[in-house]
């Protein structure tokens, strides 16, 4: 006798248990994924930081004015050694003198793997160094692209383009309890395979204008974050001493 027909009434059985069995609903699912991210972030330190000028940008495309800086903010775990950073670069100008371009580099997000090695504490003071490799996603924003089509008259063109960038770190800190103060010297790599640029329609890249972009970024960062403060550690319960029974201590007679 064939064991097939028997093994299909199983697999229908248990095809009919699984649809009637109670489903949760989207709300407990979505629920249950914001409690797994809220755990993994909860060991996140937040720290706003403030970047300084940075040294120099090398591009075909680009230039450094003397404004060029940067401001981001940085999630870290240091259980991890994981930073989670967003930054924004301003202050370029075109290398082609018949260029005026305008606007801001997102690096959305940076994601970076930090060693650190502590260094020996003075009181609360514990200075520490940290080297990183980061790689992440580039963005251009608000670009705009002044065109000189002649003595009288000008274009502003609009330069859209996403990209992405590696980069490594090395940095020194000092922490005072859940606070601490850096200085961080990063090279960063970003490239742009595609310039699209729209004027009334989308044309094909001015002279001048790049079909594509690479830069070199070389930035001094000086920064102040601020920690989690550390959970008090659990204290031992000490168990309380049985009662005494009359049975243990029979009254004198």
């Amino acid at each position: 006798m064939s064991l097939m027909p028997a093994v299909q009434r199983i697999v229908l059985l248990a095809t009919i248990v699984q649809f009637l069995a109670p489903r949760p609903s989207q709300a407990q699912e979505a629920a249950s994924i914001f409690t797994t991210l809220g755990k993994f972030a909860s060991g996140f330190d937040a720290g706003l930081v403030f970047f300084a000028p940075t040294g120099f940008i090398h591009s075909d495309a680009l230039k450094g004015n003397g404004d060029l800086q940067q401001l981001g903010f940085a999630l870290n775990n240091p259980d991890l050694g994981i930073t989670v950073g967003f930054d924004i670069l301003t202050g370029f100008e075109a290398e082609d003198e018949s260029l005026d371009i305008r606007g801001s580099i997102h690096a959305l997000p940076t994601v970076s793997k930090h060693y650190d090695v502590v260094l020996p504490s003075f009181g609360s003071i514990t200075p520490s160094t940290s080297l990183g490799l980061g790689i992440g996603l580039s963005q251009l924003h608000d670009f705009r692209a002044t065109v000189a089509q002649s003595p009288e008259s000008a274009q502003v063109l609009k330069v859209t383009g996403t990209g992405y960038h590696v980069g490594t770190s090395l940095a020194v800190g000092l922490s005072f309890g859940s606070a601490g103060f850096f200085i961080e010297n990063s090279v960063r790599y970003t490239r742009f395979p595609s310039l699209d640029w729209t004027g009334d329609k989308l044309i094909p890249p001015p002279a001048g204008g790049p079909a594509s972009m690479d830069l070199w970024t070389s930035t001094l960062r000086i920064g102040f974050g601020i920690g989690a403060p550390d959970e008090p550690a659990e204290q031992a319960v000490v168990p309380a001493p049985p009662p005494v029974t009359l049975a243990e201590h029979p009254a004198p007679r």
